[in-house]
């Protein structure tokens, strides 16, 4: 893919990443008790399909957000296609993003062995 088509990707993830993160702040309310966070999109190169990949506090309601996602995909998908100004709207899937995770327990070990050096 050449440089120029993926900048172009790029910049309508963050397009369609920004109106799905107030998407679900105005119009589809998380779970109680539970805060989402839209972290990044992945594109197919010809817009047909898009991964949303979330993380969620606090780490035991993972039953609550899955489910969440599977029965509000349909109306995040049609929110989507109002409120975007694209020809194409890519059909979206979620995904827990275990990048995020993984990064976030690795800080916390890093955290913990700096508290224990210091004391």
């Amino acid at each position: 893919m050449s440089e120029i088509k993926q900048k172009q990707l790029d910049q309508r993830g963050d397009a369609i990443l920004r109106t799905l993160n107030t998407i679900l702040s105005r119009d589809i309310m998380a779970p109680k008790e539970v805060i989402i966070s839209l972290n990044r999109i992945k594109l197919d190169g010809d817009l047909s399909r898009g991964i949303v990949f979330y993380t969620f506090f606090p780490d035991y309601k993972m039953g609550t957000v899955k489910r969440f996602f599977k029965e509000k995909r349909k109306s995040f998908q049609h929110l989507l296609q109002q409120k975007i100004n694209f020809s194409k709207v890519p059909k979206l899937y979620f995904a827990f993003d275990q990048e995020e995770k993984k990064a976030s327990d690795l800080e916390s070990l890093l955290d913990n062995v700096a508290n224990e050096l210091k004391d």
